[in-house]
């Protein structure tokens, strides 16, 4: 589970299909092309929709049937993703993050829907954050560690593209 219930989805986009990819929840969702949404390969130039809020799963249907008690869909369903002005708990914290994270921290994309505290800059100039700003952090990471960095809440508050420069 990438996404804990303490949350408030100030509402639900839900004019996107998933990709042909399995996605977790608690990722952030960008456009790939037309109506497709998915996790960004690259942070660089992503559009990001918001946080997905059900699992995406390759289901088969001919070994078992549907399991209506979780929150899983078949890859190609329509997604449903938590818009900006929405704050969730998650542990979708990409591990290249260097030291600790703070409340009022500033939240951008890394690639594959991480969420990161690191601004990736332009080759051609440096004062240039090339990577969407998602939102800001409003806990630190929670002491409880297992695979990744723990856990963190975040507000959705999305500044896209080259559009912020180094302070």
């Amino acid at each position: 589970m990438a996404l804990r219930p303490h949350r408030y989805v100030a509402g639900t986009n839900n004019d996107f299909v998933s990709s042909t990819v399995a996605m977790e929840r608690g990722g952030v969702v960008s456009v790939a092309s037309g109506q497709i949404g998915s996790y960004a390969t690259e942070a660089s130039g992503a559009v990001p929709l918001g946080i997905l809020l059900n699992d995406i799963e390759d289901l088969n249907y001919f070994t078992g049937k549907e399991q209506l008690l979780r929150s899983a869909h078949d890859i190609g369903s329509v997604l449903a993703i938590a818009i900006e002005g929405s704050e969730v708990e998650t542990d979708f914290l990409d591990a290249a993050v260097t030291g600790t994270i703070s409340a009022g921290d500033p939240a951008f994309l890394s690639s594959s829907g991480w969420i990161t505290t690191r601004p990736q800059y332009s080759d051609t100039d440096i004062t240039l954050i090339v990577n969407p700003r998602v939102g800001v952090f409003l806990s630190g990471d929670h002491a409880v560690r297992g695979v990744g960095l723990g856990w963190a809440r975040v507000r959705l508050q999305f500044t896209l593209g080259a559009e912020h420069r180094r302070a």
